[in-house]
């Protein structure tokens, strides 16, 4: 599916909800349990209203579940909230103290991409190494 054109909307689609709850399971603030299904979907990095060119799209990679405190506390709070660099949902808190957390998503969907990842990994560390030797110069 291609979500490219929906990334400039703020508007975030029923399918694209339903993808984020499944990857996050619940909360993603460090330590929450509220379940996915109770919290709201927020942009990471802050949706660029006047122009949404700018960043914050409405993105898989930019998007979180958050019970209703924490995405208060994110919104009016000092810290800082970053998307991971993989782009897999990884979610990174930095406190105005300096601290770091970093979640990452524990949903359904994420262990299934995380176990096909795994897999993949695994198939290719048992192949059988190649080597490429350049083209035998045959000219003379």
């Amino acid at each position: 599916q291609d979500d490219s054109l929906d990334a400039l909307k703020y508007f975030i689609s029923d399918a694209l909800k339903r993808r984020i709850r499944q990857r996050d399971g619940t909360c993603r603030h460090p330590g929450c349990t509220v379940r996915a299904e109770d919290c709201e979907i927020d942009h990471v990095l802050a949706f660029h209203h006047a122009d949404p060119s700018e960043g914050g799209p409405t993105a898989e990679w930019n998007l979180v579940c958050l019970c209703k405190m924490h995405h208060q506390e994110k919104t009016f709070g000092p810290w800082s909230y970053l998307p991971g660099p993989r782009g897999d949902g990884e979610l990174i808190i930095r406190t105005d103290t300096g601290h770091e957390y970093r979640t990452q998503p524990g949903g359904m969907l994420a262990l299934a991409r995380e176990q096909l990842r795994e897999a993949t990994l695994r198939r290719l560390a048992e192949r059988p190494h190649r080597r490429h030797y350049p083209p035998h110069d045959t000219a003379g």
